[in-house]
This record gives C-alpha cells, sequence and structure tokens, in this order.
C-alpha cells in the first residue's frame, strides 16, 4: 500500500485546481448544507436533519458543476458528480471525527458504513493506485474505471471539518480503512446556532390543522 499523499494549504488549492476544484467552492456548498441542517428541529422525525445535509451538499456539487461540463449519475444509488472526461467522481459522506484532520497519523473514515457501490469504486481506486502513474494523471486510456473522490465532512456546533480525498481500501465492516490521497480543506467556523423551538414560542392553536372530509 502507498503511503498517504497529504496535502494542505497552497498546496491543497493546487491539488483541488488539478480536479477543476477550489476550496472556496467546496466551502460555499457545505455551509449552504449546514443552513438547510439547521432548518430541522426535534420536532422532525429522527435523522432528517443528516439527510437534509446529505441532500443538499449533492445538490451543491452539481448545480455548482454542472455548468463547467461536469455530469451526474445515480447508479446503484450511488449520487455520483462526474468530471466532463469522466476520470474522477465525487461522492460525499458525513465523516468521522478524524474528517479534516491534518495529523498524517489519523485516518478518516465515514460515520456509518457504505454498500457495495461504493466497495466496488474504492476497489477500483486501489487497482489502478498499483499503477506507478504520474501524480497529475489518472489511468491510462488502456485502463477503464473512474477514480472516486469522496468529500468527507464532519459538523459540530462551532466548526465543520472536511477533506476531499481518495480512497484505497474499505474494511470488512464497510467503512474506508485507508487513502491513497486526502486534501484537507481549511476549517469553516460557523456563527452560533440559532434555536427554531418551534413548540415553545407557537401557540398551540396556530399548530392546528383544518381538515375537511371530501364527500364521496
Amino acid at each position: 500500500m502507498a503511503l498517504v499523499r497529504l496535502h494542505e494549504e497552497s498546496e491543497a488549492g493546487r491539488r483541488l485546481a488539478e480536479l477543476g476544484l477550489d476550496s472556496e467552492l467546496l466551502t460555499t456548498i457545505l455551509l449552504a448544507a449546514d443552513a438547510e441542517a439547521r432548518l430541522y428541529t426535534e420536532l422532525d422525525p429522527p435523522g432528517m436533519s443528516g439527510m437534509a445535509r446529505y441532500s443538499r451538499t449533492v445538490r451543491g456539487l452539481r448545480q455548482a458543476l454542472l455548468p463547467q461540463g461536469w455530469s451526474f449519475d445515480n447508479v446503484m444509488n450511488q449520487a455520483r458528480t462526474l468530471s466532463p472526461d469522466q476520470d474522477v467522481a465525487i461522492i460525499a459522506t458525513l465523516g468521522d471525527i478524524n474528517a479534516g484532520n491534518p495529523d498524517p497519523g489519523v485516518v478518516p473514515t465515514q460515520q456509518h458504513p457504505k454498500g457495495q457501490a461504493t466497495t466496488r469504486a474504492v476497489e477500483c481506486n486501489g487497482q489502478l493506485s498499483l499503477l506507478d502513474l504520474p501524480e497529475l494523471h489518472w489511468a491510462p486510456p488502456a485502463i477503464s474505471g473512474t477514480t472516486t473522490w469522496v468529500l468527507l465532512y464532519h459538523p459540530t456546533e462551532e466548526r465543520i471539518t472536511a477533506e476531499l480525498s481518495l480512497p484505497e481500501m474499505v474494511g470488512e465492516r464497510g467503512r474506508i480503512t485507508a487513502w491513497r490521497e486526502r486534501i484537507v480543506l481549511p476549517d469553516i467556523m460557523l456563527e452560533p446556532e440559532i434555536t427554531l423551538a418551534m413548540h415553545s414560542e407557537l401557540p398551540g392553536d396556530m399548530l392546528d390543522i383544518p381538515v375537511e372530509r371530501r364527500s364521496a
């Protein structure tokens, strides 16, 4: 297994540019997703805030990149955003506490295990990484396949830490256990959260919903 290439600060910006991306664009997407997630309260079904964050992150990537010639697909329910030459795919997922941590000794991973589609994509990454490829190039024409990068984000009340990284191995439990490259994004500092305590702010009669029975 090759050693992970860790990109930070100006080096991270250079590497993102090679992929047709930049940290400002990714920061804007993650902030919009955070604002969407904050709209959900304890009155909503469990997990809705996280689903909203994920959905808005994927949609934000596509809205930003499709005008630049990127495309997307959802094969096996894996929401991919694809570069114009389809050499690069980006998927997004919630990461654990190590997501965005520049310490070379940590191995970030997903907060939740992923399915077969992600495992297959990472296996393809691993096969391509066995080739002695120049750092700035992808697979030669004789090799079919797309390298799948993961936008890994970890939100807290104070900040979002994130990275765009190239996974190389998935463990038995469906979590990424090794990375080929890690592009660490700057920490995104958040404003203090505004609690939407709807249940305490709205009088009970304002929550009544009129129901009309239709005649047969």
